[in-house]
């Protein structure tokens, strides 16, 4: 067999300084890649950095003012809230009718029948006498009778006392009537028995015609009243004096009203 020739030495180490050469043509083109592949990476690192805080400040942002909109949603209105809870109440409504809740709790009271009524009407007197007050020639009081009934045990008088004086000064029954008090009685002549105003002094079952009772001006009717004690005989009318020798009604008729006399109810 033939044995192939050696390469010559010089052939080998123009071949060693070929590898070598490529070698470091190698590293050399590797330095500048990798310095661009550090760079790039350093550079998506920041980027990312600065994405990451950029998300976080637009996130606070967002919380504070979504934050700040729902306290003011909660400061400007109030009464939307309340409304929405139910709790609202309209004015309007609390005004509508002021009386609308006290209907249906109960009737109201009857109106009394007697003289504490209202006032009378001097048109509607049974009778009246126009009363000269002496010393006092320009004053004088229309006297009106309007009732005299039984209620039970009591006898009811209404009057009324319509003055007209002169001046601009106001006047109660005392000091029309020249400053005397009021009380008329009751004559029973046929049976002599007199009927006076239940009880006594300032405890008088009657309209207070004392000096400190209520002011009337020229004109104006003044509504009076008094109780007696029923008839304790079978009469159907009575004498009235309400000025003793000046101012008397004879023969008014009682309204017994349906009730007797004090003397049926006893048996007698």
């Amino acid at each position: 067999m033939t044995t192939p020739p050696a390469e010559p030495s010089h052939a080998w180490d123009d071949r060693y300084r070929k590898v070598s050469i490529m070698n470091r043509i190698s590293d050399q083109d590797w330095l500048p890649r990798a310095g661009l592949g550090v760079t790039a990476l350093a550079a998506l690192t920041l980027t990312g950095c600065a994405s990451g805080e950029d998300l976080e400040l637009e996130d606070d942002e967002s919380t504070s003012h979504d934050e700040g909109a729902e306290e003011a949603g909660e400061t400007a209105d109030p009464q939307g809230a309340a409304d929405e809870d139910g709790a609202g109440v309209d004015e309007e409504d609390l005004d509508a009718d002021p009386t609308g809740a006290a209907e249906g709790d109960g009737d109201a009271p009857e109106e009394d029948d007697t003289a504490s009524a209202g006032p009378l009407d001097p048109d509607d007197a049974i009778e009246a006498i126009a009363y000269e007050v002496p010393g006092e020639s320009s004053s004088t009081i229309d006297v009106g009778l309007h009732d005299l009934r039984v209620e039970d045990d009591v006898m009811l008088l209404e009057l009324s006392f319509t003055g007209d004086f002169a001046g601009d000064d106001a006047k109660n029954i005392y000091t029309m009537f020249s400053r005397t008090a009021v009380y008329p009685e009751l004559n029973d002549r046929e049976n002599l028995t007199q009927y006076t105003v239940i009880g006594d002094s300032h405890n008088r079952w009657a309209t207070d015609s004392t000096n400190s009772g209520v002011q009337y001006e020229s004109g104006q009717t003044a509504p009076y009243w008094a109780y007696y004690p029923a008839p304790v005989d079978d009469i159907e009318t009575i004498a009235v004096t309400v000025v003793p020798g000046a101012v008397e009604f004879e023969d008014v008729e009682i309204d017994w009203d349906g009730n007797e006399h004090s003397d049926v109810e006893d048996g007698e």
